[in-house]
């Protein structure tokens, strides 16, 4: 029998009815909108849009990673956010125009005004869109280190590929008439790479680079820091200084040096190129700005200081800049080569423009 409702009775049910299908749709337009959202949000394009606010902003965090992890790159964190910054200089404001897309790769490029700056590539890492921004650098970098040593690259092994050659003197030694007894090396070049690489040497930890300045080679060892042997070394660049500025004796000198390498052997022909006989003279702002070992008897070391001297009508400063290496003979330090660069001095400026 059918069962007749009350007009009051029929329209609670027909006002409850709708609710519940206004109240299903209104349900289910939110989970669209939601789902809608995530898809925005997993879209490259969304995730380009954060990364070029970041790049706007100078906020370089996670791009070297994230291309490392991609890509493989053999340069170095700090020289790649360094070329960064070169890059996206002053771009306060960026746009982007699509160039390629795969399942999961699209590449953009980014242009400040009219001005296209890189190509940036969005790649899919499980339900995740990532940042990466690959870039060649022009650099070529020849690096001596410890021979046998197991060597990586801004965190990337070098391989025999890379290895130009072995267990051969080391070249800040060839000032020295017998090689055979100077610490062997094996040396690797490095292309492309953006900047000054950054080197690990198993049973060193990360190595302290020295370039050798009569050559561009990276020499790569044990970072010395020890105050006494930092100053030793900067007394005996005074001395040497002193000797052709007329302040000290070749004797004083001599006792300091291995006196067979190539360079003693000029250096005791030296004039008084500097001054005229003075009686004021003074050291300033000497530093070793960097000093690496080879091995537990050698080292390479660059030094700076400023030598002022009067006598009586002129006075002058020079801003002096030596490479010395150095090594160990029965528990005494002796310079074994030497090399003079003004340019590693910081205070260098124009002879011309120093006071009178």
């Amino acid at each position: 029998m059918a069962v007749r409702l009350k007009p009051a009775m029929a329209a609670v049910c027909v006002a409850a009815t709708a609710l519940l299908a206004f109240g299903g749709g209104t349900l289910y337009v939110r989970k669209l909108a939601d789902d809608y959202k995530e898809y925005e949000a997993a879209m490259p394009q969304t995730a380009l849009e954060d990364v070029m606010q970041k790049l706007s902003q100078a906020d370089f965090s996670g791009i070297y990673e994230n291309t490392e992890q991609k890509y493989g790159i053999s340069s170095s964190k700090a020289a790649f956010e360094e070329q960064l910054a070169y890059i996206f200089d002053g771009a306060q404001t960026l746009r982007s125009a699509q160039v390629s897309e795969s399942d999961d790769e699209y590449v953009f490029r980014l242009y400040s005004g009219s001005e296209a700056l890189a190509d940036i590539r969005m790649y899919r890492d499980g339900g995740e869109w990532k940042t990466a921004l690959p870039m060649q650098g022009t650099e070529t970098y020849t690096i001596e280190v410890p021979a046998g040593s197991a060597v990586t690259a801004n965190g990337t092994p070098l391989s025999q590929a890379e290895r130009i050659q072995q267990n051969v003197p080391g070249t800040v030694f060839d000032q020295l008439p017998d090689q055979n007894s100077v610490p062997k090396v094996d040396i690797y070049e490095l292309s492309g790479v953006l900047g000054e690489p950054e080197i690990e040497i198993q049973g060193i930890g990360t190595a302290e680079n020295v370039e050798n300045i009569l050559n561009g080679h990276i020499i790569a060892g044990r970072k010395v820091d020890d105050p006494q042997i930092l100053q030793m070394i900067i007394d005996y660049a005074k001395l040497i200084a002193q000797y052709p500025a007329q302040e000290t004796s070749l004797g004083a000198v001599s006792a300091i040096c291995d006196t067979s390498a190539s360079w003693y052997q000029r250096y005791t022909t030296l004039q008084n190129y500097w001054f005229t006989s003075h009686s004021v003279s003074e050291f300033t702002n000497q530093q070793v700005l960097r000093c690496t070992a080879l091995s537990d008897d050698t080292m390479v070391a660059h030094v700076v200081f400023d030598y002022f001297a009067d006598n009586g009508e002129v006075h002058r400063t020079w801003h002096i800049g030596y490479q010395m290496t150095l090594r160990n003979y029965g528990g005494t330090w002796k310079v074994a080569g030497m090399g003079i660069d003004n340019e590693l001095n910081p205070n260098t400026v124009d002879p011309e423009s120093d006071p009178e």
